[in-house]
């Protein structure tokens, strides 16, 4: 670990829009909302979205994936849509396309502003104890990550918004512009796995689509290949850091807890591990292992 290596730029952002679609998309994505009256003032507006990519054939993860990323940067609805849809397309979308689902995150928007009308102030005092956590603990956990993989991994600075909980614990790296989005729990909701753990393993992400390191690998699939990747790692450090006690359903549990879903039909957590002795033992350059375990996770189950 004498590896000298500068320390990442922090930045803490909370942004309301940001709460709103994080909820949303979680909804999307088929999870269960600790807060089922907020569920039920979602669901309407989110559909009508949904059927909105629908009818565009806007393909739904990518575009709430750029969406929740670019939430921190445009105020107005409208033109966050345009952004996140060109994004998504790689063209630009119709105005009307641009207008209608402007409206529907506007939408959104206005329910999470009724049910939480001082979001902003809350969030900001959520924020203290990670916040407290990460500076006593977030250093040595990078320290550990990139020593363990390569220094050129690490960002030099990145954006933690922080949104309301609504997964009791979650968040997800946003490789696009270099952030993560975390719940903002005022204690960790599952001891064996603290979200200081949990935060460095979604930063450790970030550098992941370098185009250097994420040549030939599909774009749907680099995001869930990066959280997969980054995680024996992550929980090494945990452990290093005497956080968490290392054993044989450590793996799997964060895999759960931290809402992994790899589209493949061999076993991720089987294959991950597989893959990090293998990385351990001969440290190839790591766009190297990326792909291998790429193409690990792609071959049909034995």
């Amino acid at each position: 670990m004498g590896l000298r290596m500068s320390s990442m730029r922090i930045r803490w952002l909370v942004n309301p829009t940001a709460s709103s679609l994080h909820a949303a998309a979680a909804l999307a994505a088929g999870h269960t909302l600790t807060d089922s009256a907020l569920a039920r003032a979602l669901a309407a507006p989110l559909s009508a979205l949904e059927q909105e990519l629908d009818a565009e054939n806007i393909p739904a993860e990518e575009f709430w994936r750029l969406v929740s990323a670019l939430s921190t940067t445009f105020d107005d609805s409208r033109q966050l849509a345009k952004m996140a849809l060109y994004r998504t397309l790689e063209r630009p979308a119709s105005t009307e396309t641009v207008q209608r689902i402007g409206v529907r995150i506007a939408q959104l928007n206005d329910v999470l502003r009724l049910a939480k009308p001082n979001l902003a102030e809350e969030l900001t005092l959520r924020s203290g104890p990670i916040r407290t956590q990460w500076e006593a603990r977030g250093p040595g956990l990078l320290k550990y990550i990139f020593s363990a993989t390569e220094p050129r991994l690490m960002v030099d600075a990145a954006d933690i918004v922080l949104v309301l909980p609504v997964l009791g614990g979650g968040g997800a790296a946003q490789l696009y512009n270099n952030s993560v989005r975390l719940e903002a729990v005022l204690a960790d909701p599952h001891a064996e796995l603290p979200e200081v753990a949990r935060l460095s393993w979604l930063l450790a992400q970030l550098h992941l689509d370098l185009p250097q390191l994420a040549t030939g690998i599909s774009r749907d699939r680099l995001p869930h290949l990066a959280a997969l990747a980054m995680l024996p790692v992550a929980l090494e450090a945990a452990a290093e850091l005497e956080l968490i006690q290392i054993s044989a359903s450590t793996l799997s549990r964060a895999h759960q807890l931290w809402h992994l879903r790899f589209p493949t039909q061999a076993d991720p957590i089987a294959t991950v591990l597989r893959w990090w002795e293998a990385y351990t033992a001969a440290r190839p350059p790591f766009e190297v292992a990326l792909q291998s375990l790429d193409e690990m996770l792609d071959a049909a189950p034995t």
